[in-house]
């Protein structure tokens, strides 16, 4: 049956790459191939061995075929056929995991991965088609170990930079089709994904990736917010991979004969300094995020934060050397359906720093002190929050609250005299919307 599906499949194949090279039409050659894919995959009868020969004769195939439509200027055209080809091929649904039974080569598959990035500009409806193909792709590589292992290798740089840089043009427009955003988003985060045991690659885009993906999320308040928590969690694994205490520097990787010297140049030597230098910037990235996110109307959002924040801090000690800390504590003030995991921070927090982390919450106190009754006369819509805070305040100080009660603590006090001036307030609205004073008299 497979060599049957192979013989029917050759003579398109064959004209496919022909009438590419002749600059002819080649819609319908594209249509008949696809229609073969999905009515045998579609069956269940190919056995995978033979599936996977069916699936290498098409993507050498597609591969050629796709080089002579870019070096012909005939892509643009052509490019939706080929992707949807690619789509069909690899749906997991039909494929499963053939691509592991395959003879396919690395050489095979970059070139139309290549043409697949070159060109996602048009239409809401084609670049999706593109973009799926193109995270088809992906996942394919991804999948098989030898491939996975050839696209993360150094040597790739421009091709994994490519893949990424085109995932953040497209997610990070919010004006972009939603469906384009999320399949580029799941294709970004299946790539940082596969990079924790080989980020080198992951290292040269850090900065910009890290970047593109905290401004859209900090820029929009309507922003989609899985979009939201999925970007946190990304940015979350690539500084994580990049900059964890267990990361060791390879030299002997950047110095292979293999690496050609303009892609050398591109690799980045992970030392002290560049830790330092990349430490920094995602510090005042974060900061960033904290100050936007931290008040997000989504409760969701603001734990996705805490836990990011949290597990950057936790694997890149040495990186941050303690400047996440403060972020990290005003963070547990923000996340109002308290679980065992904000319980465990705080506690593991104050283990590690009593001092720092009691001083900490007394001066958030006496911070709450002054904006609370601010808050309640003007009526801002903040106040809810606010008093969550405090009470969070009142929990990470635990113990401590009782011993300031009896010195007779000044942000203590502070705050009984802050909460007595917003009672008063209130009341007297109470008194007014009853009509037993008048307004002025506020």
């Amino acid at each position: 049956m497979g060599e049957f599906v192979l013989d029917r499949l050759h003579p398109l194949l064959q004209q496919l790459v022909l009438y590419q090279r002749a600059k002819r039409e080649v819609k319908e050659v594209l249509a008949g191939i696809k229609e073969i894919v999905e009515a045998e995959w579609s069956s269940d009868t190919l056995p995978k061995q033979e599936r996977a020969a069916c699936e290498a004769a098409i993507l050498i195939a597609l591969r050629v075929g796709a080089e002579s439509s870019l070096v012909t200027g005939c892509w643009r055209r052509d490019r939706t056929g080929y992707a949807a080809i690619v789509h069909a091929c690899r749906d997991q649904r039909r494929s499963g995991d053939s691509m592991q039974h395959s003879s396919i080569k690395f050489h095979h598959v970059h070139p139309l991965l290549s043409a697949l990035l070159s060109d996602v500009e048009g239409d809401s409806s084609a670049i999706f088609t593109v973009l799926q193909a193109a995270h088809d792709m992906c996942e394919a590589i991804l999948r098989n170990d030898g491939l996975r292992k050839e696209f993360l290798s150094p040597r790739h740089v421009p091709l994994y930079g490519k893949l990424v840089s085109v995932c953040l043009e497209i997610v990070s427009n919010n004006s972009k089709d939603s469906r384009c955003r999320h399949m580029t988003l799941k294709t970004l985060e299946a790539v940082v994904e596969s990079s924790k045991e080989d980020s080198l690659s992951l290292c040269v885009v850090l900065p910009g990736l890290s970047s593109s993906l905290a401004a859209p999320i900090c820029e929009s308040a309507n922003e989609h917010l899985d979009i939201i928590t999925t970007s946190l969690k990304i940015i979350s694994m690539a500084v994580r991979y990049c900059l964890a205490d267990s990361v060791k520097d390879d030299e002997s990787i950047r110095e292979s004969e293999g690496i050609r010297p303009e892609i050398r140049e591109l690799l980045v030597r992970r030392d002290g300094n560049w830790k330092a230098t990349s430490a920094g910037n995602i510090t005042k990235m974060i900061r960033t995020l904290c100050s936007t996110l931290a008040v997000h109307h989504d409760e969701e959002v603001r734990s996705t934060l805490l836990m990011v924040v949290d597990s950057i801090r936790s694997d890149c000690k040495s990186a941050f050397n303690g400047t996440l800390d403060a972020f990290l504590m005003d963070l547990l003030l923000t996340v109002q359906a308290t679980t065992s995991s904000d319980s465990e921070i705080a506690a593991r927090l104050r283990t590690e720093n009593i001092t720092a982390f009691s001083l900490h919450m007394l001066e958030k106190l006496r911070e709450l002190a002054e904006r609370i009754p601010l808050n309640v006369r003007k009526g801002t819509t903040g106040s809810n929050m606010l008093f969550h805070q405090l009470a969070g305040v009142l929990s990470c100080l635990n113990a401590d609250v009782s011993r300031l009660a009896t010195s007779r603590a000044p942000s203590l006090e502070a705050m009984f005299s802050a909460l007595a001036a917003s009672l008063r307030v209130d009341a007297r609205r109470l008194l007014i919307s009853r009509g037993q004073i008048r307004e002025s008299s506020v």
